[in-house]
């Protein structure tokens, strides 16, 4: 089976997730402040950056936490701080599919909008 031209090599998922984690980390302040106290977001998003950095293999960061962001985001109060929490958990998906930095990238946008950012 021929590799897809859209398959990004694990370096350059490397960089993607680095980007990825600025983007969903730009937003977290929206999660954090309509649920003191609950650090699964910020997880994801340290799990992503340490998978950009190197420290995490494919294998261990793909899936390791990033359920937590979704479950946060489906209990979270508010649409923004859904979004900003679905932020997040598409950006720990990168380790899997680099298109996943462009969901981070359209969550965190909408998280912003839904805030008045």
């Amino acid at each position: 089976m021929a590799r897809s031209p859209q398959t990004l090599s694990v370096d350059d998922r490397r960089t993607v997730a680095s980007w990825a984690a600025d983007v969903a980390e730009y937003v977290l302040a929206i999660y954090e402040d309509a649920v003191p106290g609950d650090a699964r977001v910020r997880d994801v998003i340290e799990q992503a950056r340490a998978f950009a950095d190197g420290d995490l293999e494919v294998g261990d960061a793909v899936g390791r936490r990033g359920g937590d962001a979704g479950s946060a985001a489906r209990e979270a109060p508010t649409p923004a701080a859904k979004a900003a929490a679905y932020a997040a958990e598409q950006a720990g998906a990168v380790a899997h599919m680099g298109a996943h930095a462009l969901g981070a990238a359209g969550y965190a946008a909408k998280a912003m909008r839904l805030d008045g950012r």
